[in-house]
C-alpha cells in the first residue's frame, strides 16, 4: 500500500515537470523583428560597445512597425556577450512600445550559422495608445545574431 502512495505523487511530480516544456513547444509569439546595426561606439576595447540599431517589426499583435534603440552589449572574461538593451517599437498607427531587453550571447557558434541568444527576456518600461496594458510585462526572447551586424528577435507570452 505504501508503494501505491509514493507512486502517486512521484507520478503527479514527473507530471509538473513535463508539462512546462510542452507548453513552451505551443506559445504564441507576440511580435517579430529583424534589425541591423548601424552604428558602434567602442567604449572599452574588446570588451564593452554601444551598438545602435534599427529595423521592422510584424507579426501578430505589431502591424508594420520600426523599432530602433542601443545595446550596451558587453563580453565578459569567458567570451560570453551580455545584451543590455533598451528599444522603442512604434506601430504603423503611431502607438509605441519601449522596452528593456537582457539576455546572453554564448562564445562560439554552435548552429554554424548563427549566435543565438539565450535566457533572453524582455520588459516593457512604458507603451502608449493600445499598447498601455503591457506595462511591466515581461516577454520570453528567441532572437540571434545572423552575423555582427544583423539581428532577428521573437517575443514570446511566457
Amino acid at each position: 500500500m505504501k508503494r501505491k502512495i509514493l507512486f502517486i505523487p512521484l507520478a503527479l511530480l514527473m507530471l509538473s515537470i513535463t508539462m512546462p516544456t510542452m507548453a513552451e513547444a505551443n506559445r504564441a509569439p507576440f511580435l517579430e523583428a529583424e534589425m541591423e546595426v548601424f552604428s558602434v561606439e567602442v567604449v572599452v576595447p574588446g570588451t564593452e560597445y554601444y551598438f545602435h540599431f534599427e529595423g521592422v517589426v510584424g507579426g501578430p499583435n505589431v502591424k508594420a512597425g520600426t523599432i530602433e534603440g542601443v545595446d550596451h552589449y558587453i563580453f565578459d572574461p569567458y567570451g560570453t556577450g551580455h545584451i543590455d538593451a533598451i528599444a522603442t517599437i512604434t506601430d504603423k498607427d503611431g502607438h509605441i512600445i519601449t522596452c528593456h531587453i537582457i539576455g546572453l550571447n554564448p562564445p562560439g557558434n554552435p548552429s554554424g550559422a548563427y549566435y543565438p541568444f539565450v535566457d533572453a527576456m524582455t520588459t516593457v518600461t512604458g507603451a502608449t495608445g493600445k499598447y498601455e496594458p503591457l506595462v511591466e510585462s515581461t516577454f520570453i526572447v528567441e532572437g540571434f545574431f545572423s552575423d555582427l551586424n544583423r539581428l532577428h528577435m521573437i517575443w514570446y507570452y511566457p
